[in-house]
C-alpha cells in the first residue's frame, strides 16, 4: 500500500511565486541554462530564508508551496485563538522579509551576470516576487517518503495567481489570513474582491512591498479602439443622415 497516511488539518497555505517567468523563459529560450540558474538562485534565497513554522512542501517550476500550522498546546478558546494569531504573524513576519532577500539575491545576480551577454543574464533584473497567503482546510497524504497537501482551500491559493491586481510585485492575502494576521504594518491595503468562475468570490487585502507600485491597467489594444471609434462615427453618420442606427 503506497498511500500511507492522511490527515485533515487547518494550517496557512503560502503560495511564492516568480513574476514573469513564462515569459522570461520563452524570451530566453537560446539562454535556457541560464535562465534557469536565475529562477533558482532566486527561489532557493527565499526557501533559504524561510523557517518554523513555515514548511516547505513543494517546487512548482517557478514557485514554491508552504504551510505552516500553529504549535500544537492541545489548548481551545481564546488560548488556541491566540496562538492561530501568534503563528499567523510569524508566518507574515518571513513574508515580508521575502521580498527583502529576493531583490538582494537579484542585485548580486545582475552583478554576477554582467560578465556574459545573453539575453537571461542581460535581463535577470526584470523579474518580481508576489506571494498568496490564504488559512484554509488541507488534506496531508503521506506517500512512501513524499508528503502532499491538496483540497479545496490548495486549490484556492492557486487560483489566486490569476487575480486583478495590476502589479507583479505584492503580497495577496485572504480574509481568512488576514483576520488572524492583521495588517503588515501601517501601510494602507488595497481590499478588494477577486471573482471566480462558478464560485463565491474572495475578499483579498493587497500589500505593495516598499519600492512595488501598482500600475494602471493596460489601455485596450489600438485595433479595438480604432473599431470602437469608426462604429460610432458610422452611428453619428447614419443619425445626421436620417438612416435608422443598426
Amino acid at each position: 500500500r503506497v498511500l500511507t497516511n492522511i490527515a485533515r488539518q487547518t494550517p496557512h497555505i503560502i503560495l511564492v511565486d516568480i513574476s514573469g517567468y513564462t515569459q522570461f523563459i520563452r524570451l530566453h529560450r537560446m539562454s535556457l541554462l541560464h535562465a534557469e540558474r536565475i529562477i533558482t538562485e532566486l527561489l532557493e534565497s527565499v526557501i533559504q530564508a524561510s523557517s518554523h513554522p513555515l514548511i516547505l512542501n513543494k517546487l512548482e517550476g517557478d514557485a514554491a508551496l508552504f504551510y505552516a500550522f500553529a504549535d500544537e498546546g492541545g489548548s481551545d478558546g481564546p488560548a488556541a485563538a491566540a496562538v492561530d494569531q501568534a503563528s499567523a504573524r510569524s508566518v507574515l513576519t518571513q513574508l515580508l522579509q521575502f521580498f527583502d532577500v529576493f531583490r538582494a539575491r537579484e542585485r548580486d545576480l545582475v552583478s554576477e551576470c554582467s560578465i556574459c551577454v545573453c539575453d537571461a543574464c542581460l535581463n535577470a533584473g526584470d523579474l518580481r516576487l508576489k506571494i498568496i497567503a490564504h488559512t484554509g482546510t488541507i488534506i496531508v497524504k503521506q506517500i512512501r517518503t513524499f508528503e502532499e497537501i491538496a483540497g479545496e482551500d490548495v486549490i484556492l491559493t492557486h487560483q489566486l495567481l490569476k487575480n486583478s491586481v495590476p502589479a507583479d510585485e505584492y503580497l495577496l492575502l485572504t480574509d481568512a489570513f488576514f483576520a488572524l494576521s492583521g495588517p503588515p504594518d501601517a501601510t494602507p491595503l488595497e481590499s478588494h474582491l477577486e471573482s471566480r468562475s462558478g464560485t463565491e468570490p474572495v475578499r483579498v487585502h493587497v500589500h505593495f512591498p516598499p519600492g512595488a507600485t501598482p500600475q494602471p491597467r493596460s489601455p485596450a489594444p489600438l485595433w479595438r479602439r480604432l473599431t470602437t471609434t469608426l462604429r460610432l462615427e458610422s452611428h453619428l453618420v447614419k443619425r445626421l443622415l436620417g438612416k435608422p442606427a443598426k
